[in-house]
């Protein structure tokens, strides 16, 4: 997902629902081959690199606030610069990176989707659900692996 935001691989870029995410940081509907780490990219400033190996560390728990004391700037201008680095803010980027990682786990089979859900920093299920279906187009349930 994270090759610095890359596009969706054969998505259909122009419904109402892909626009909502710019091809630089939308959600990829398929997960990265790794099935325990989402990738941090190689090209971004050891700053960054190292903000968002926090960030991919502390997923389920991490906010605005605790990303940018890390990287050592107010919040505001983390998000500022967030945005001219990445392209996108970092709602959205966070976002993404959570339902990829939940992406990652029901495929694996070895959470089901309340626990996935929980584990990447949703607290309600039906949220979970809602935007899931609307980034990869299916149900968590008709995505989870064998166990």
């Amino acid at each position: 997902m994270i090759e610095h935001c890359a596009a969706w691989r054969g998505a259909d870029h122009d419904t109402p629902r892909a626009r909502r995410f710019s091809p630089r940081c939308g959600t990829s509907r398929s997960a990265p081959a790794a099935p325990d780490a989402l990738p941090v990219p190689e090209k971004l400033p050891a700053a960054w690199r190292d903000t968002l190996a926090f960030v991919l560390q502390q997923l389920a728990h991490v906010d605005l606030p605790a990303a940018a004391a890390r990287h050592g700037q107010p919040p505001r201008t983390f998000r500022r610069n967030f945005h001219a680095a990445f392209g996108c803010d970092w709602r959205r980027y966070l976002r993404s990176l959570r339902l990829t990682r939940a992406l990652q786990l029901l495929e694996s089979g070895r959470l089901n989707v309340s626990e996935a859900a929980q584990a990447v920093g949703f607290g309600s299920l039906s949220a979970f659900n809602a935007a899931f279906r609307a980034v990869h187009g299916r149900n968590p349930s008709a995505v989870r692996g064998p166990r």
